[in-house]
């Protein structure tokens, strides 16, 4: 039997995985909930996560439990019967290679710039349209959703799109109808009250695995559930 395992976290720290030990056991899950679940696992609160959850300074690897932590992003561990080896192998922070940057800037053609962004954007969405379920874009009207939405429907022919009316804001129904229209994407507005609003915050912190601390969360939620009734 081949004990040795071997793990990668994505180099953004975007696909999460978390792990714990239990005594004897090591424990690992894409959810920390199904960590929690282990009896040997201590339920005790990390209150220095929890405050730099608060303070918007939240590493890729926190949780809000003492004894369960992710693996960092851009990051593999070697499990074997002699112990646990950790590697990094992306930091962005020494990734980025300001100096070519800034003494390239004023010679770098905008044209293939441009083309090399819409080459990497496009094969980024495609990569993350994997799925063995049905899918659909959320679309606020914004420029990153839209053009999302708008790749996405290049991929998938058919697939919609959702925009939610919530108490926040000023409202991006309107606008996401108008870009839906465009990129001949059919959006579907989801109305959601104060009291749906309210109700899915818990809901949110529930699958999010952390404190929902931004306005959108809400809203998104509830047109997930909407979309998985009807897809």
């Amino acid at each position: 039997m081949n004990l040795e395992a071997e793990r990668r976290a994505c180099r953004l720290g975007i696909k999460p995985l978390y792990v714990a030990e239990a005594g004897q056991d090591m424990l690992f899950a894409s959810e920390f909930k199904a960590i929690l679940a282990h009896r040997g696992v201590v339920k005790q609160v990390d209150e220095s996560a929890l405050n730099r959850s608060f303070l918007a300074r939240r590493r890729s690897h926190d949780t809000l439990f003492a004894g369960v932590t992710g693996l960092p992003s851009g990051s593999w561990w070697k499990v074997t019967p002699d112990g646990i080896t950790k590697y990094r192998y992306f930091d962005l922070e020494t990734a980025i290679d300001r100096k070519r940057l800034t003494d390239n800037h004023r010679s770098i053609d905008l044209k293939t710039v441009t083309e090399a962004l819409e080459r990497n954007l496009r094969e980024s969405v495609r990569i993350h349209l994997a799925s063995d379920a049905p899918i659909a874009a959320m679309c606020s009207g914004g420029v990153d959703s839209s053009l999302v939405a708008a790749y996405a429907g290049d991929d998938r022919p058919g697939m919609v799109g959702y925009v939610a009316e919530a108490p926040v804001g000023s409202g991006e129904a309107a606008q996401a109808l108008r870009v839906g229209r465009h990129i001949k994407i059919p959006i579907r507005e989801v109305a959601v009250p104060r009291e749906d609003y309210l109700r899915f915050w818990p809901v949110c912190n529930w699958h999010l695995d952390s404190p929902a601390h931004h306005s959108a969360w809400p809203p998104q939620s509830r047109c997930g559930f909407r979309f998985s009734r009807t897809a």
